[in-house]
């Protein structure tokens, strides 16, 4: 047995404090990595970035000592101090597929600023994310990677040494930290308990590793003190080490195997409720990644190309797992917010303005377009909320469109509303409940509705209870109705006892098998909530389909999270970190959910939300979940703690107008192919623009141009590479199964009907758009004055917490009289102690922050980051104290 040591840092960019302040933490973890690697006796010494590639770029944009960043860079280039292979530390389950791919490519490109980049050496370093998608081992081996280290999410046995098998058969060697990423964490401050702690870890890891390799993590969240270990071992068997170590005689042993996405919270926590945790943000980004998908697609096609990595590197930097989860105090989310509009906004102006270099090259007269962005076929009308039209195209290109705009209609209100296509019938009730049904078999109704509950939990784990709610319909009535198309609006209010939402609905029926449904939300009164947007098939489900990053999943309605008797006596010392127990029925999703019933198939789709329930009948999407904490003491269904239990009064939504696209998919004919096709359209709606010039030189009677030549599903990855997949279980055009291809995009151009000559640019030219995806998604985000007055006078909640950090000083108080007889006695008083120290400093955070901005107490985030860390060390001495491997005499 060999205690393989790597020394590193967990960087929490964004979480309780903002990267504004982090940032110049940074610059202390480099001066004392500098120091460090100074001396002669730490000549052996590597450290690890958290395998990524964006805290160097912070520090480097941070530092103002020109000597230290010459110092790092060295170290660098030297390969002591250890980034990459990634870009930033992402969620795997809400990040789409273009986002996960650029965080590799430019985690790469990042890395060869420094150093010549070798994949052999390189090793996806993943400890912290909250679970993976199943197409993660290819995606990785498409860059070459063949190694990674993870904790979070495994869903198997819980050995150290993993074969990770994806969904499309790619395999990567994978080391499970099955403890964790700091079980050998600061052994300056516990120096004389140094080698039992080491021993201790030997021990208990010995019977989960079959290569005889433990790996030890000397490091821990916003880490800024790192140290050499070694000074302080006095252990033959323990070695210093980098990554790559960890899988030393990997390929003379049979690892376990884990199969396709990892998303199990048995071992620990990957907290299913940070999926709809401030939903707004993961719509902001969806939207931001569909705008620069736009973007870098148009590139392909123009001579002077616009440099969209910046861009591509603020999304980003608004993904990590510590943001765009949403538990993070108030402060940092309301500047995401602000980043991901601005984002937005910029990325739309780059689009018309080469949007417009492609119609002057396309050769085109003045009138109506749509850019099509899909690869299906399609002649149908189509409907927007505020537009009608034949869409007639055969993949990827531009279409003349005769644009009809939906009128305001004459129709009288009236108390119920039938539309019927050849894919469905629907009708909405007198209550305002949306029904629908096979038109071929129409004995059964779907019925479309919402469902209202109690949230136990907090930013990061969801409990949810029933509660009695009413649902009041407002109003109905027809805005506009055609022989192709039918427009309607309603107004209802949802009530409970303590809760009070008004809701407003806009669906657009068409001639396709999707009903479009546009939901605002204004949380009048009232959080601690969860509200769904659910499905009753008044049959019994037992499989669950669902769109993943480059995939279709299929889950059973519910998943335990258990481990069994035998094995838990075995490693219930490894395991001192939250885990989640029970059923669980929350899940992520990208785009879709569905079912296969009686009827058909029948989808829920949906923009930016990444949240479904399932139950026996029905089926949800998660539109909105209050909560008021990051974390909450004992909670339901999770054992220990989450985070920092900071009060955090934006995430209960109270105030804020909310909206909502999403899209009903009925089919009696079980194909997922066709529902995919008809996914992609609603995923990428046509971009309706007006194009005018008066140049008559270069006028053509062209209705059409090809742009691509391609019948799989692809995203735009970089100015010359284009990326195609294959979603499905079964083989598609060149793909098989569940494959990923990156490639030149040149052999896919149509370039027959336009040019690239810069010089037909037409200054008389104009670009209206019209309609694009996230265009008329509100980005105003209102609040209402109940919002504002509840922050500002909440009187009782202060003087609660006051009371709260009173009776802690009580309990301190009581602690500092004990009298301890032993050593273990005495490590946890301490222990206890810095718990409530612990407590009460968050509780005082919680108080200034209701008024104050976090640079204006950094002293305070700073005292608090290092107690953490002081508490998390106590941890460990605590568990050698029950180990009883502790000399405990004083």
């Amino acid at each position: 047995m060999r205690g393989l040591i790597i020394c590193h840092t967990h960087w929490d960019r964004e979480w309780f404090a903002p990267s504004s302040i982090t940032n110049r933490w940074l610059v202390r973890l480099f001066e004392n990595l500098a120091i460090l690697f100074n001396q002669p006796k730490n000549s052996n010494l590597t450290f690890l970035l958290d395998g990524q590639t964006l805290i160097i770029e912070d520090f480097l944009n941070t530092c103002k000592d020109e000597k230290l960043k010459k110092t790092v860079k060295e170290l660098i280039e030297q390969k002591r101090i250890i980034l990459g292979p990634i870009y930033a530390q992402i969620d795997f389950r809400i990040a789409h597929e273009a986002s996960i791919m650029k965080n590799i490519e430019l985690g790469i490109k990042v890395s060869n600023e420094f150093y010549k980049y070798e994949p052999t050496d390189v090793v996806a370093w993943m400890v912290d994310n909250f679970g993976f998608p199943g197409q993660l081992p290819q995606i990785l081996r498409i860059y070459n990677i063949d190694k990674a280290v993870i904790w979070r999410g495994v869903n198997g046995t819980p050995e150290i040494e993993k074969k990770w098998v994806g969904s499309d058969g790619s395999t990567i060697k994978t080391v499970f930290l099955v403890g964790g990423y700091r079980n050998l964490y600061n052994l300056t401050s516990t120096r004389e308990y140094a080698d039992q702690r080491f021993e201790l870890e030997i021990e208990k890891l010995s019977e989960l590793s079959i290569s005889g390799n433990i790996p030890l993590l000397d490091g821990y969240d916003l880490d800024t003190n790192p140290e050499n270990p070694k000074n302080f071992l006095k252990n033959k068997l323990a070695v210093l080490s980098k990554p790559q170590d960890l899988f030393d005689n990997f390929d003379s042993i049979k690892p376990s195997v884990i199969y396709r996405e990892q998303l199990s919270g048995k071992y620990a926590c990957t907290f299913p409720g940070t999926l709809s945790t401030r939903i707004y943000l993961k719509q902001l980004a969806y939207y931001v990644e569909k705008i620069l998908n736009t973007a870098q697609f148009l590139n392909w096609f123009v001579t002077e190309k616009i440099d969209l990595d910046v861009l591509w590197k603020e999304l980003l930097k608004n993904l990590i797992h510590d943001n765009i989860s949403g538990v993070g105090i108030d402060f940092v989310h309301s500047d995401m917010e602000k980043t991901l509009k601005k984002l937005y906004k910029t990325t739309l102006k780059i689009v018309s303005q080469n949007l417009k270099k492609l119609m002057d090259n396309s050769n085109l007269t003045s009138g109506y377009y749509t850019l099509n962005l899909f690869n299906g076929e399609y002649d149908t009308w189509y409907s927007t909320e505020k537009y009608h039209f034949k869409l007639r195209t055969d993949g990827t290109s531009i279409s003349k469109i005769e644009l009809k705009r939906n009128k305001k209609s004459n129709l009288e209100n009236t108390s119920e509303i039938i539309w019927k296509n050849n894919y469905y019938e629907a009708r909405i009730d007198e209550t305002g409940t949306l029904r629908i049904r096979n038109p071929y078999n129409n004995k059964v109704e779907y019925y479309v509705s919402y469902m209202l509950e109690k949230e136990l939990g907090d930013t990061y784990t969801t409990v949810r209870k029933p509660i009695l709610f009413k649902l009041h319909p407002e109003g109905l009535k027809v805005d506009f109705s055609s022989e192709h198309n039918l427009v309607i609006s309603q107004k209802r209010r949802l009530v409970s006892e303590d809760i009070d939402i008004t809701i407003n609905e806009k669906l657009i029926f068409d001639e396709t098998p999707v009903i479009k449904l546009k939901i605002t939300t204004l949380n009048e009164k009232g959080q601690n909530y969860v509200l769904s947007l659910i499905t009753n098939f008044q049959e019994n489900i037992n499989e669950v389909f669902a769109k993943m990053p480059f995939e279709i999943v299929r889950r059973p309605i519910t998943e335990e999270n258990k481990i069994d008797d035998e094995t838990y006596e075995k490693i219930k010392g490894v395991l001192l970190a939250a885990r989640e127990v029970g059923i669980n029925n929350v899940f992520p999703f990208q785009g879709f959910v569905g079912v296969e019933t009686s009827q058909g198939m029948f989808s829920l789709f949906a923009r930016g939300i990444k949240e479904y329930t399932s139950f026996s009948k029905e089926i949800g999407v998660t539109l909105l979940r209050s909560v008021d904490w990051i974390a909450k003491e004992n909670i339901e269904n999770r054992t220990g703690d989450a985070g920092p239990m900071i009060y955090v009064p934006e995430a209960n939504l109270l105030g804020r107008e909310m909206n909502f696209e999403v899209g009903l998919y009925l089919n009696a004919f079980k194909d997922i192919k066709e529902l995919y096709k008809w996914f992609s359209l609603f995923d990428n709606p046509p971009i309706i623009f007006k194009y005018s010039s008066k140049e008559k030189r270069f006028i053509s009677k062209n209705l059409h141009v090809k742009l691509l030549k391609v019948k799989t599903p692809w995203i735009p990855i970089s100015d010359d590479e284009i990326v195609i997949f294959n979603p499905f279980q079964e083989h598609l055009e060149v793909l098989r199964s569940y494959a990923i291809k990156k490639t030149s995009v040149d052999k896919f151009i149509e370039r027959s009907t336009w040019q690239t000559d810069e010089r037909l640019q037409h200054s008389s030219s104009r670009i209206a758009i019209l309609d694009i995806l996230g265009k008329n998604y509100k980005f105003n985000n209102r609040k209402n004055a109940k919002f504002s007055k509840n922050r500002i006078a909440n009187i009782k909640l202060i003087n609660d917490i006051l009371q709260q950090i009173n009776t802690e000083n009580t309990e301190k108080a009581k602690l500092r009289s004990v009298v301890t007889t032993t050593k273990c006695e005495y490590l946890m008083l301490k222990h206890k102690n810095t718990t409530l120290k612990r407590k009460e400093l968050e509780l005082i955070i919680s108080k200034m922050l209701i008024k104050k901005k976090p640079k204006q107490i950094e002293d305070v985030l700073w005292k608090f980051n290092k107690l953490r860390s002081k508490r998390r060390v106590l941890d460990y001495l605590v568990e050698l104290c029950n180990s009883q491997k502790l000399d405990n005499n004083l």
